[in-house]
């Protein structure tokens, strides 16, 4: 049996890459989407090129968190599934994880021992540590 290892796809918070990947890829060839945090849960590498335009393209991250569980709503309603990177190495409150876990993501990417193992506590999310 072969295995295949599925894509991991970074989310931009452009519409128009899910318009790419609904016309072009196989959803069954796509693990999730992966996106940073809501901007006031906690910081992402990209907090330094928001707002920046660069050949004639701006980084742009939702100013709301209702504007950003529309763009989780949308990922989830197109048959993809959103993952939450969390890159910041100290503790996020239980509170702020709990949020996403109401909007139904149920796959993590973190670099904290504590913050994955409160997630694998939580009913059956995933949790995919690097280090």
């Amino acid at each position: 049996m072969v295995k295949v290892k599925k894509f991991e796809i970074p989310f931009n918070f452009d519409i128009e890459l899910l318009n790419f990947l609904d016309d072009n890829i196989d959803k069954n060839w796509i693990e999730f989407l992966f996106l940073s945090m809501f901007k006031e849960d906690s910081i992402n590498a990209r907090n330094h090129v928001e707002n920046v335009s660069v050949n004639g393209w701006t980084y742009k991250v939702p100013e709301t968190r209702n504007e950003y569980a529309k763009y989780i709503e949308e990922i989830q309603v197109r048959g993809y599934s959103p993952a939450i990177l969390i890159q910041d190495c100290n503790p996020i409150k239980k509170e702020i994880l709990d949020y996403y876990f109401k909007l139904g993501i149920s796959n993590f990417i973190v670099t904290n021992d504590n913050i994955a193992l409160y997630i694998k506590k939580k009913e059956t999310k995933k949790c995919y540590c690097f280090f």
